[in-house]
């Protein structure tokens, strides 16, 4: 099967999608199609401060200390809205941030921890997660609550009704001072074209699929596979196909369409197939 990522687009990739039901968290589609690559969480990068670094207005209680957020524009922070896991349950807010803290002092930092704290229906609810990270002078590093491929891991999910603000607090080390920062939470719903089409579907087929992905710049990212109705029950293999073979799945040679206009920059077709699914 010749892979084909949007490596690009799944970022942005966080719409809803109308009719089509995308599950907030544990269901695994048939990922013989996946659309996809990132199997790693991004967690630690370090980079030499190699040229002066214009640091936010509200950064830090510390002049000496600099933190970028993302995905965040201005006080902005914005979070992933996914549909509820079955009819029991709430619609949910997907919240991954990436903190990149520059040391700015001319000693080593110690970085402690990292808090997201809100406030729904009246509760105080806190998210705190072990950093113990030594960020040396004039060096950066990167702090993203993510998760493994398929995993809910550090993901932040709340139900709705979504909080209006999230405080994000990261914890230093004697005598840096503590950095606080409150800000907005908004809903990224830039839509874009499904990568299918329903007429490429066999009778009693649907497309599925469930936003955990991966870590890094794809934790949003979708997994979609296809399904399909046989013998009283939905199964991502073709009829009287065990999953064996890469054509038992229901997915495979179906065509995957571009989600938006746009310029082809480079393009591979070296790519051999799996010899068999899971290899």
């Amino acid at each position: 099967m010749k892979n084909i990522f949007f490596a690009r687009l799944l970022p942005l990739f966080l719409c809803f999608f109308g009719a089509l039901q995308l599950n907030a968290q544990h269901a695994e589609p048939d990922h013989i199609c996946g659309i996809g690559h990132d199997h790693e969480t991004l967690s630690k990068l370090k980079q030499p401060l190699s040229a002066p670094l214009r640091a936010p207005a509200d950064a830090s209680k510390s002049s000496s200390i600099s933190v970028d957020i993302q995905p965040g524009y201005g006080s902005n922070l914005y979070y992933h809205p996914v549909a509820a896991y079955n009819s029991g349950q709430a619609d949910k807010a997907q919240i991954s941030v990436q903190l990149i803290v520059w040391n700015f002092e001319d000693y080593d930092v110690d970085m402690s921890t990292v808090e997201f704290e809100y406030t729904q229906n009246g509760a105080q609810k806190k998210h705190t997660f072990s950093v113990g990270q030594t960020i040396p002078s004039g060096m950066g590093w990167a702090f993203q609550n993510g998760r493994d491929y398929h995993k809910i891991g550090d993901v932040i999910y709340i139900d709705a009704p979504i909080p209006a603000n999230i405080t994000i607090n990261v914890g230093f080390g004697y005598p840096t001072q503590d950095y606080s920062r409150t800000m907005t939470l908004v809903p990224y719903d830039q839509a874009f074209d499904l990568p299918f089409k329903a007429y490429d579907l066999a009778h009693n087929e649907l497309w599925e699929s469930a936003s955990t992905h991966g870590g890094g710049a794809q934790v949003f990212g979708y997994d979609m596979g296809v399904e399909g109705w046989s013998n009283g029950s939905w199964s991502k293999y073709k009829p009287g196909k065990t999953g064996t073979a890469n054509a038992d799945y229901r997915c495979w040679g179906k065509p995957i369409y571009a989600m938006a206009d746009g310029i082809v920059v480079e393009s591979r077709n070296d790519r051999p197939d799996n010899s068999a699914p899971g290899i």
